[in-house]
């Protein structure tokens, strides 16, 4: 009685050991995706930094490139031959209603 006792009691161990052998795998698995996660994480914070740094980044050069920009010259400007071939445009209008 007392072998079959031991016995048993050997094979609840061995569940035991086989369940927190699982648990362990399952943890290391975990482990190592938490480092990639922090990894890419600082990997996103430092190219954060790189865009919005407010002395050298790349959304402050954005924008002085943006100021340096003559918009209202370019609006002008395109207006102006907005008009000029609207104004062709009711010429060659004007050539093909002189033809009927």
């Amino acid at each position: 009685m007392t072998t079959e006792l031991i016995l048993q009691k050997l094979d609840d161990q061995s569940v035991r050991l086989s369940n927190i052998e699982t648990a362990m795998a399952l943890m290391a698995v975990q482990d190592e995706k938490i480092i990639t996660i922090q990894k890419q994480v600082s990997i996103l914070f430092k190219n954060y930094d790189l865009a919005f740094n407010p002395k050298d980044g790349v959304v402050v050069k954005i924008k002085e490139f943006q100021n340096g920009c003559p918009r209202d010259t370019i609006e002008k400007t395109i207006n102006r031959q907005w008009a000029v071939i609207m104004f062709l445009v009711a010429i060659v209008g004007g050539k093909i209603g002189g033809l009927f």
